[in-house]
């Protein structure tokens, strides 16, 4: 007898053709209960692994057993008197066929459920707590142009009046927002965003009348509220008003007694009009967006000068749509604005939020001010995100660790999906050692749906801190598209600083020069070609550049940034003007004061450094040594925290320490373990006037050789990448859609 036809004899295939339809039925029944009984989703995943496991065990149950009238006995042997056919019937290859089908379909709808539950965990980083809501965009039955505009600022509006009940947790719309367009369930969703309930809606428009119908689903799937608004559009407030209030009543079971204090109001239906269609430009930053907002803005103010919220978003779009020193130029009006809009409504979150943005970053004296109006205006909305980056950062600065960690952890339970506050997060992670746990936090944005530069930008970073060229500069480039070529500068600036790095000064250049094309900034050229220059080595040109940067009088601006105080300074000493540069880099660097942990940092260190270096051009050795003392004490701060102590850069302050302390055998030991770490910093190091004798010292020189072969190992991984792809290509075809809308 052959195997099949004593398969057929022991039962197998009736047996395996009773388990899995009785699988079956077991699994579909538990699809639809399994939502309505609250069980997560990912309880159907382990009931279909259980029923896959249990199969080839109820196979070998059926072939070593039988089931009779007596109970379960083991099953004989075959004998030659057994009736059984030697081949196998039409009913058997049909149980045969089956069984291959369906093992494909679990085996496919298995990977299937993996891959989904792999997104939606990947993305959902928060509990769902039970008074947790999430709004998602209305949808707008109209094809007027701002009709997204008017739907999303309608959404924003009830989340934000939803958001001033105490009672109720809502999710910030930079989260929820980007599920617009989505084949994810409702619970797929809820579980994504960690949110007990998603409140959806629709508008309408006809004129001058308005209709809204909300919707108020829980986690399962259910429909628990909805009600419908009709009126005249100058009741748009009261019926936003509506929904929350009734949205919060529901969430909280009735015992809610927060009122929303309204604050933001206009009976003027164009100039709210005109304000969402700014809001739309401002949240998108689509090409050109800051002059669009700043035109809605302006056009709502001029219908309501007293529409407080305009005021806030014009001195938003002012400032922060402004790069490098257009911005701090931009400050004062800003500031201007945003104190009317305080002085109109001072108990609007929108507006004490953006005054205490523009106080936070100017004179220090302001930053406790800073505090209080982003503290007020939290207390208020909690649910407004970009708050707690702000207050955040004024905490730093302050020097309160803790309290500017915990307000990130704050700022991520309400928006788990902000770029900004995922990438601070996951720069923490870094920080203490954890590398790959960082890269998988930041990857979390990659899977939402449209990722924004912000998300590839962080990996960026990252990888370059750690001085992976060739994975930092894919990255770049993948940010440079996301942010959109128009505008990002950064990017742009920051690959041709990685082809600098790589020795590709050809291909460096061709991206100074497109970002001088895009951008022509006189002044942001030549601070660009001056890093540049200090990169490769070239003095000479460095000090062309100084020459023509103390001609445009901005060394003596007292309205330069530290930071390009700071860079400015470098230049000068560096290119052999320590008269020039000194003053710049003492003012930056404060050395008056004492040198606080929260202020270090790596890039600090190095400055000292080179102001160091810079006295002992002067011929001040005392006050050169004093310098050398306190960027040692810089380093040792570095290292006592526990923050980047294996990374490269913190590594390459320690061979800096030790070269200017004239202590070679220590340097050589750093940059060994510098080295070891993945370090390729190659070109920016040897080329430094004030250690170039030391780089090539017999105790270094071989391992700088040893450097710079890595250096050609990653840029022969460039090279091969730039073979293939077509990212230059990509890029012109952005500009040229730019130019064209």
């Amino acid at each position: 007898m052959n195997f099949l036809s004593d398969l057929r004899r022991r039962k197998v295939f009736r047996l395996a053709g009773l388990y899995i339809v009785g699988a079956w039925v077991v699994i579909e029944v538990a699809s639809i209960s399994f939502p309505a009984w609250g069980i997560p989703d990912t309880a159907l995943r382990y009931l279909f692994i259980a029923a896959a496991l249990l199969f080839p065990v109820a196979l070998v149950f059926a072939w070593l057993f039988d089931i009779t009238p007596e109970g379960v006995v083991r099953t004989p042997p075959a004998s030659t008197d057994d009736d059984v056919p030697l081949k196998l019937g039409r009913s058997d290859y049909l149980i045969l066929v089956a069984l291959a089908v369906i093992t494909a379909v679990v085996l496919t709808g298995s990977l299937e459920q993996v891959a989904q539950e792999s997104t939606d965990t990947v993305t959902s980083i928060t509990q769902k707590p039970e008074n947790s809501v999430a709004v998602l965009p209305f949808s707008f039955a109209d094809d007027a142009a701002d009709a997204k505009a008017y739907a999303d600022g309608i959404s924003e509006a009830v989340l934000h009046r939803l958001a001033s009940y105490g009672s109720v947790k809502v999710l910030a719309s930079n989260s929820s927002f980007r599920f617009r367009e989505t084949d994810k369930s409702i619970p797929q969703l809820s579980n994504i965003l960690g949110v007990r309930y998603l409140l959806s809606g629709s508008i309408e428009r006809d004129g001058d009348q308005i209709m809204i119908r909300a919707s108020l689903t829980d986690d399962a799937g259910f429909e628990v509220w909805n009600k419908g608004f009709d009126g005249p559009i100058t009741q748009i407030f009261d019926f936003q008003n509506g929904i929350a209030a009734g949205v919060a009543n529901h969430v909280t079971a009735g015992t809610t007694t927060t009122e929303y204090r309204t604050g933001a109001t206009t009976t003027n239906a164009e100039a709210y009009r005109h304000y969402l269609v700014g809001m739309e430009y401002s949240n998108n930053r689509s090409p050109g967006w800051q002059e669009s907002a700043e035109q809605a803005f302006r056009q709502a103010i001029a219908e309501d000068p007293g529409f407080a919220p305009a005021h806030a978003g014009l001195a938003k779009a002012i400032y922060i749509g402004a790069p490098g020193i257009e911005r701090i130029e931009r400050r004062g009006k800003a500031l201007e604005i945003a104190t009317r809009a305080y002085e109109i409504q001072p108990d609007l979150a929108e507006t004490r939020a953006v005054l205490g943005l523009v106080l936070s970053e100017g004179d220090e004296s302001a930053l406790e001010e800073a505090r209080t109006h982003l503290e007020t205006a939290l207390r208020i909305d909690p649910s407004y995100s970009d708050a707690y980056n702000w207050l955040a950062a004024v905490l730093r600065q302050l020097g309160h660790e803790e309290e500017w960690q915990r307000m990130q952890e704050r700022g991520i339970e309400i928006d788990p999906l902000n770029p900004a506050l995922v990438s601070n997060v996951a720069s923490r992670i870094e920080a203490k050692g954890d590398f790959d746990g960082a890269i998988k936090l930041r990857k979390r944005l990659l899977q939402l749906p449209n990722p924004s530069g912000l998300a590839y930008w962080g990996l960026y970073i990252q990888y370059h801190d750690y001085q992976n060229l060739a994975e930092a500069l894919y990255w770049a480039k993948e940010a440079a598209i996301a942010y959109d070529g128009t505008r990002n500068q950064l990017a742009f600036f920051s690959i041709a600083n990685v082809y600098e790095q790589l020795g590709l000064a050809e291909e460096s250049e061709y991206w100074l020069n497109l970002l001088d094309q895009q951008h022509p900034d006189p002044m942001a050229t030549l601070i660009r070609r001056g890093y540049m220059s200090v990169m490769r080595g070239d003095m000479a040109a460095l000090g062309a550049i100084c020459d023509k940067l103390s001609a445009t009088g901005i060394t003596r601006s007292e309205r330069i940034p530290p930071n390009i105080k700071q860079r400015l300074g470098a230049f000068f000493a560096l290119a052999g003007q320590p008269e020039v540069g000194v003053p710049l880099l003492e003012s930056a660097l404060r050395i008056d004061q004492p040198v606080e942990p929260t202020t270090i940092s790596a890039e600090l260190g190095q400055m000292t450094y080179v102001l160091a270096i810079a006295y002992r051009e002067l011929g001040d050795e005392d006050k050169a040594v004093e310098l050398l003392q306190r960027g040692h004490t810089i380093v040792s701060m570095l290292r006592a925290d526990g923050l980047h102590q294996d990374s490269p850069s913190e590594l390459e302050m320690l061979v800096y320490q030790h070269i200017l302390s004239d202590d070679l055998e220590s340097a050589a030991i750093a940059l060994r373990k510098a080295i070891d770490a993945g370090w390729t910093n190659y070109y920016w190091f040897y080329n430094a006037p004030y250690i170039e004798e030391a780089a090539r010292s017999p105790e270094l020189a071989p391992l700088f050789a040893e450097a710079l072969l890595r250096v050609e190992e990653q840029r022969d991984l460039v090279l091969e990448q730039d073979a293939t792809d077509n990212f230059r290509e990509r890029i012109q075809l952005m500009l040229e859609r730019n130019s064209e809308t």
